[in-house]
């Protein structure tokens, strides 16, 4: 009879020991994935020509002629720090012909999904079919995809 009670005993001891350490470890989990903060992701880029105050979408823009991108990301942490452009010519370079960046964007257009360059830039380089490859960086110096798309030059 003693025997049946202690091991009553103990299996009620080990179930109250994994119920409350299972539950503590899931709680901690439940922290760190919160903490856990993934990194912004690029959807969609557009270059734009700048037409009396005003972006204007287009694939081919003028050298010398200043102009923008409009950077669409999620919406999971669009707090852009920072933006980097790299140009190749030809497309299929394996290193970047020009840089820009880091490139800082506007505080009123930080918590939007879509945003402007603060400062257009003047595009650069040989006339020709480039390779665009846009890369931003968060308030937690996350680094997002980089995404690719081809701009003419003129």
């Amino acid at each position: 009879m003693r025997f049946r009670h202690l091991l009553l005993y103990m299996t009620c001891i080990i179930t109250v020991s994994i119920s409350f350490g299972c539950s503590h470890s899931k709680q901690s989990t439940e922290k760190i994935v919160k903490t856990n903060v993934k990194p912004p992701f690029i959807t969609n880029v557009q270059s734009c020509r700048i037409i009396e105050n005003s972006y204007i979408a287009s694939t081919s823009l003028n050298l010398g002629e200043k102009g923008t991108f409009r950077i669409t990301v999620n919406d999971q942490n669009p707090n852009i720090k920072k933006l980097f452009i790299r140009g190749y010519l030809p497309r299929e370079s394996e290193i970047h012909s020009i840089e820009y960046g880091p490139l800082e964007v506007d505080a009123q257009d930080k918590k939007r999904t879509s945003f402007y360059l603060k400062d257009p830039i003047t595009f650069e380089g040989d006339p020709g079919d480039w390779l665009f490859e846009v890369q931003v960086e968060d308030e937690n110096s996350n680094l997002s995809n980089k995404y690719r798309f081809h701009v003419i030059l003129h």
